[in-house]
């Protein structure tokens, strides 16, 4: 009876341990206008994605395109992409089944375009 017990305090363990990973979100930014994606992970320095972008058309809102993962393929991008919109100063939790969780968040352009369909040509920051 005793190893009943021990075997559902690990089944337990397990679960718990497996939930704290998926639960992980990393920030993925972007700049109004600007394609470029910057994410930020818990412990880890932000850096520029390949595997995410946005829409270059400044209109107060980052149509962000993320890269689906845990289909199997090889080729990146043959698990296909997920588009998501959301505004200027607003963010967006994404949870994702395979990988961690996405906190998607929009900024304004930090320069003034010179007309309404410019693009922003200042991507979010990232250490060098």
């Amino acid at each position: 009876m005793r190893w009943l017990l021990h075997l559902v305090a690990a089944i337990v363990i397990l679960a718990s341990s497996a939930t704290g990973v998926s639960a992980l979100t990393w920030k993925l930014t972007c700049n109004d206008g600007n394609a470029q994606a910057v994410v930020k992970a818990p412990g880890e320095a932000a850096h520029l994605v390949d595997w995410a972008s946005c829409d270059t058309v400044l209109d107060g809102v980052c149509t962000f395109t993320v890269e689906r993962t845990g289909c199997g393929c090889a080729p990146k991008g043959c698990c296909g992409s997920d588009s998501f919109d959301v505004p200027v100063h607003r963010s967006k939790l994404v949870e994702r089944p395979f990988g961690p969780n996405l906190r998607l968040r929009c900024r304004r352009c930090p320069v003034a375009p010179g007309s309404p369909t410019a693009t922003c040509p200042v991507a979010p920051p990232s250490p060098s």
